[in-house]
């Protein structure tokens, strides 16, 4: 049982006021089929549903990736946040009032500050805003106008300027905020003097806004070029780590629910995003600099299955959107690649040639597979024969760790095509690549330790328990004590519990009182394939019988032990009895297995 820091029946009521089906609906098209509704899982990326929610046990489960919980647990996974933000957002939903926290000191007081941080950050925010409108705002004004924005553009992301290096400090100050909240947000340090300064001092300020539509931290731009670094981002702080953040993610989420969209556009920078929004590709979004991380590309994930990526022309932009391809492609997302013109970037481009040149790089951007050995065989002169043999080679390379064969087919004959080599000889040099391969990955390594098997007595508890849970008409409730699995009689007891307090637990509520996610062999049971088993009701009897002989051998045992650890006659006969006994009920249970 775990201590998730609020009271059973305010998590109840939670619950009961946030109906699984409804609040997983908002995310995922739902069907019903029979008691249950199907859905294609948020998870991972299919085609065919095998995402079911059981509305009455308040529960889902993924048969495909294996995903399971109840709907705080749905909320925790699909918005990315810790279990506290979770019953936070359910509650709001549900206009309930959070009461207070009563669990670790630590997670309260971590959140308490995660608070006080993004407080902070909000109200810098609103303040550069303003400071932007002032005399002495008006260069950082100037060039964000100059750039093409207007002021329902900078008001929509929040844009300000921070105008020297004390101002702020002493605004936040006049606030209630002390130095150490200031440096913990990542707001201001201390200089060799001994005072504190603004470390965005002199520039333009892009607050970093989460898919809640808190300000977590910010990115600036000098104002004037030249004078010390031109950009600067706001180190890690509690509340802002730049491999997680998605610059613009809290207008998709907006956009998300006004109206529906296929794809979502990954550019460079935060002028990138905002340029895209002003000519009405709202879609669009940033990360912290050019490397994606497997973070950006699960909270992407929770917004579409396709991507575009629009980085620059430049040299830089092609790498980073080549290293980038990888993350990606682990997180199963369509990944399709737009190539801009040599140094320029998409504002550029839609300045240049207009957002209809734009909008037609978007309908023809390349497949990831197809831009990879474009861009690979941009590295090769394809007339000189030694230039080719080398571009042949990187090609292959990438040809093999395709997964299906199919797609593998597709590219040789588009390698063939390219490098004039029969197509047949190049399937030999991939077959080749591939066993080689697999033949280095097995060298000089030692036999994988397979995982233990489980024994006939956990298969026999997971079986009992999974039956009970799930209310099959056969089962019926044992005596505690033919439990040995720690965690199975943890379970049990929790089921016998619910009984004696006359309440019918539902399989959600497993999810309150234990972790799953760490207790794998609890979701075993909550997950159980009943359809493994012919006929279930004898395998319960069978079950039962085999676990209430194992109990019997195990007194029986004792039984011995105490009778070689006696020398007293009187005692020993007593034990003799019992031993016979006993000896002759094990017999009787083995005749009937």
């Amino acid at each position: 049982m775990i201590n998730k820091g609020y009271d059973d029946s305010f998590i109840e009521r939670l619950k009961f006021n946030n109906d699984i089906i409804s609040t997983i609906g908002k995310y995922v098209t739902l069907n019903q089929k029979g008691k249950t509704h199907w859905g294609n899982c948020p998870f991972h990326s299919e085609k065919t549903p095998s995402f079911a929610v059981n509305g009455m046990e308040q529960f889902y489960h993924c048969f495909g990736c294996g995903e399971s919980g109840d709907v705080i647990r749905f909320i925790e996974k699909i918005e990315n946040v810790d279990f506290m933000t979770a019953i936070k957002i359910l509650a709001d939903a549900a206009g309930m009032e959070v009461p207070s926290f009563v669990g670790d000191d630590n997670v309260k007081e971590k959140k308490e500050k995660k608070d006080l941080l993004v407080k902070a950050n909000k109200d810098a925010a609103i303040y550069y805003n303003k400071m932007l409108y002032t005399e002495k705002g008006k260069d950082a004004l100037n060039y964000l106008t100059g750039r093409g924005l207007n002021k329902e553009a900078i008001n929509k992301f929040g844009l300000g300027a921070s105008i020297d290096w004390l101002d702020m400090v002493n605004y936040m100050k006049r606030l209630g905020y002390n130095e150490q909240t200031l440096q913990e947000a990542g707001l201001a340090d201390k200089g060799e003097k001994g005072g504190f300064y603004d470390i965005m001092a002199e520039r333009i300020m892009f607050p970093i806004i989460n898919s809640f539509g808190e300000v977590i931290g910010f990115s600036a731009r000098a104002i004037k070029d030249g004078k010390f670094a031109k950009y600067r981002n706001t180190a890690q702080t509690l509340v802002f780590d730049k491999s997680k953040v998605v610059y613009g993610i809290d207008l998709l989420k907006k956009l998300k629910r006004a109206e529906n969209f296929d794809e979502v556009i990954i550019v460079e920078g935060q002028m990138d995003t905002i340029a895209m929004h002003n000519a009405g590709f709202s879609n669009t979004v940033a990360c912290m600099g050019t490397a994606l991380t497997k973070y950006h590309a699960k909270e992407l994930k929770r917004f579409t299955d396709k991507i575009i990526v629009s980085f620059d022309g430049d040299t830089a932009g092609q790498k980073a959107t080549f290293r980038s391809l990888e993350i990606l492609e682990e997180e199963n997302l369509k990944v399709y690649v737009i190539s801009l013109p040599e140094k320029l970037d998409p504002d550029e481009f839609i300045k240049n040639y207009g957002k209809e040149a734009y909008q037609k790089l978007l309908d023809e951007a390349l497949p990831l597979n197809d831009y990879k050995l474009k861009a690979i065989a941009s590295e090769f002169d394809l007339d000189d024969n030694i230039e080719r043999i080398k571009f042949i080679d990187k090609a292959l390379e990438e040809i093999r760790l395709l997964k299906s064969i199919n797609e593998r087919e597709i590219y040789l004959k588009q390698l063939s095509e390219k490098t004039r080599v029969d197509v047949n000889t190049l399937q030999r040099d991939l077959e080749y690549k591939i066993f080689t391969s697999s033949q280095t990955q097995n060298s000089g390594q030692g036999v994988e330790e397979q995982p233990k098997a489980k024994d006939a007595s956990f298969r026999s508890e997971e079986f009992i328990l999974a039956s009970i849970l799930h209310k099959k008409p056969y089962a019926e409730l044992l005596d505690k004590n033919i439990f040995k699995n720690s965690s199975h009689n943890k379970l049990y007891e929790f089921i016998l519990k619910s009984q004696n307090l006359g309440k019918e637990i539902k399989i959600g509520d497993v999810f309150i009182a234990f972790d799953t996610q760490k207790d794998e062999g609890i979701k075993d049971i909550i997950n159980y394939n009943f359809d493994a088993i012919n006929n279930t009701e004898k395998y319960f009897r069978e079950c039962v019988k085999n676990l209430q002989l194992e109990v019997l051998l195990k007194k029986q045992q004792d039984i011995i032990a105490q009778i070689q650890n006696t020398d007293v006659k009187e005692q020993k006969i007593l034990l003799m009895q019992k031993l016979s006994e006993l000896t002759k009920q094990i017999n009787i249970q083995k005749k009937t297995n």
